[in-house]
């Protein structure tokens, strides 16, 4: 289906950022900082960040946590926290999105269709990925 706007109070890295463009692919992961497998995702979600961003695609993070808490969390990640970051106006995008656990992510084609959902380190993200980039990469 038809993926939901993005509500956002704050971009904190990166952004705003508009999915169904007609040119991004945006992988967008419902996160929180004190949740260990979504920080252990991070670094792969940046890898996927520098791998795909050639092509069209942008990796979003998205928080319901305070924006001081974020903030802080991302200024401590540093480079290692290679992507776009946002928190969520109050969780009116994760109710949208019906998100039930973290980290979960969507890939939102550049019309604006949800192409696939799961975790984060599902080989299988990486798979759409270069289906739906593969004209943009040859």
């Amino acid at each position: 289906g038809v993926a939901p706007g993005l509500a956002i109070a704050a971009w904190v890295k990166g952004g705003p950022h508009v999915l169904g463009d007609g040119e991004t692919v945006c992988v967008v992961e419902f996160w929180a900082t004190w949740c260990g497998y979504c920080v252990q995702s991070i670094p792969h979600l940046t890898a996927i960040q520098d791998v795909y961003g050639d092509a069209g695609v942008i990796v979003i993070g998205i928080s319901s946590e305070s924006v001081d808490v974020v903030e802080g969390f991302v200024e401590g990640q540093g480079e290692s926290m290679g992507y776009s970051v946002a928190v969520d106006d109050g969780h009116a995008t994760a109710r949208a999105y019906r998100v039930r656990s973290y980290p979960h992510v969507f890939v939102v084609d550049a019309a604006g269709v949800i192409a696939w959902e799961g975790h984060p380190m599902n080989p299988d993200l990486e798979e759409v990925l270069a289906e739906l980039t593969s004209n943009q990469r040859e």
